[in-house]
C-alpha cells in the first residue's frame, strides 16, 4: 500500500516538475536575455516551444525522479511534451475565460 502511494507521489511530483520548469525556461521575463543570447542558435526554437522544451524538461526529471534506465527516460521526455503542450492549452483556455469585455454603449 504505501509503494503504491510513493509511487503516485513520484508521478504527480513528475508532472508539477516538468509543468513548472518548462514554464520557467518558457514563458518567464527573468530570462529574456538569456533567449535573446540563444537567438543566433538553434536552441532559440527549442526555448520559446512549450512542447519541445517539455521533452527535455521530462528527460531531466524523468532521471533524476523516476529511472535511470535510457527508454523510461526516452518515455518521460514524450510524456513530458504531453503534458507541457496540454498545461499551456489548458493556461491559454483559462485566460480567454476570464478576459473582461466592455459593452461599449
Amino acid at each position: 500500500m504505501f509503494l503504491e502511494i510513493e509511487k503516485m507521489i513520484e508521478l504527480i511530483l513528475f508532472v508539477f516538475a516538468v509543468s513548472g520548469l518548462t514554464d520557467i525556461i518558457v514563458n518567464q521575463t527573468f530570462l529574456d536575455n538569456w533567449r535573446n543570447y540563444l537567438l543566433a542558435t538553434p536552441f532559440y526554437s527549442i526555448s520559446i516551444c512549450s512542447k519541445c522544451t517539455g521533452f527535455f524538461a521530462g528527460l531531466l526529471c524523468g532521471f533524476v525522479l523516476l529511472s535511470n534506465a535510457p527508454l523510461y527516460i526516452l518515455m518521460c521526455g514524450f510524456a513530458g511534451s504531453f503534458i507541457c503542450g496540454f498545461s499551456e492549452l489548458f493556461m491559454n483556455y483559462l485566460e480567454a475565460r476570464t478576459i473582461i469585455e466592455f459593452d461599449e454603449k
